[in-house]
């Protein structure tokens, strides 16, 4: 479920922010919400939130009566899931060309039940050192989205099924399973970017432990491609979840 941004704030004290398991919240939401990693997101919320008052000029209620879009744009850009909300794409990709399916912008960066799509449907199989490609009219690129396949519901991991999906394992044998990275994540990729058939690196990244980059780019750019070259198991391409731009 979605968690109210206005339970993140004080009503009666202008510049005061709660983040954890003292926000405004009954006893029957606490049963779910306390959890640590919810916790950590409600940080992260808090703390952009707190970025865009400060860059505004205004308090945590402004934030919400003002931009509370830009707010949810921040948290998708770095990954957080709000389940009322996908990423907006910008209009300048959607209408360049991609030589892959439009799966990979249409701003889910997940497969979710919410979404109807397993990870299948909701990825695109790239070759490795294929060269996924966007080409359009000469334009000012601000940032480069993308989400690759981390394997979220651990059917990569070794270990039987307890093994594979609890989070965290304090008491075990000295046999269990050691976790891995994620066999289907992409290892080493390359973006580059193209102007008037100049070719440009943007970044390149060996051994990569994210699923996902928000690449802040500020460039005048005609093209953009991202060669996805390996990932840490052994599967014949790489996943990629999200590849869009704005």
């Amino acid at each position: 479920y979605s968690i109210p941004y206005r339970c993140l704030y004080s009503k009666n004290v202008e510049n005061l922010f709660f983040a954890g398991r003292n926000v405004s919240m009954t006893h029957t939401a606490m049963s779910s919400m306390r959890v640590m990693a919810t916790c950590a997101l409600l940080g992260e919320a808090v703390g952009r939130a707190a970025a865009i008052a400060v860059k505004y000029g205004t308090t945590p209620h402004g934030v919400y009566l003002n931009r509370l879009d830009e707010l949810q744009d921040s948290l998708l850009r770095g990954d957080c899931f709000l389940p009322s909300k996908k990423r907006t794409i910008s209009d300048i990709c959607k209408s360049a060309s991609l030589n892959a399916p439009d799966v990979l912008r249409n701003g889910e960066d997940r497969p979710h039940e919410l979404y109807n799509k397993t990870i299948g449907e909701a990825s695109y199989t790239a070759s490795f050192c294929e060269e996924i490609t966007y080409r359009f009219d000469a334009c000012d690129v601000k940032r480069v989205h993308i989400v690759f396949d981390s394997d979220l519901n651990r059917e990569t991991l070794t270990g039987s099924h307890c093994e594979r999906t609890h989070g965290t394992r304090i008491l075990h044998k000295l046999s269990s399973p050691k976790y891995i990275m994620p066999g289907t994540l992409c290892r080493d990729f390359v973006l580059y970017s193209e102007i008037d058939g100049e070719r440009i690196e943007l970044i390149s990244v060996k051994d990569n432990r994210k699923r996902a980059y928000d690449i802040d780019v500020s460039q005048k750019l005609d093209t953009l491609i991202l060669k996805p070259i390996s990932v840490w198991g052994e599967h014949g391409g790489a996943r990629v979840i999200s590849f869009d731009f704005s």
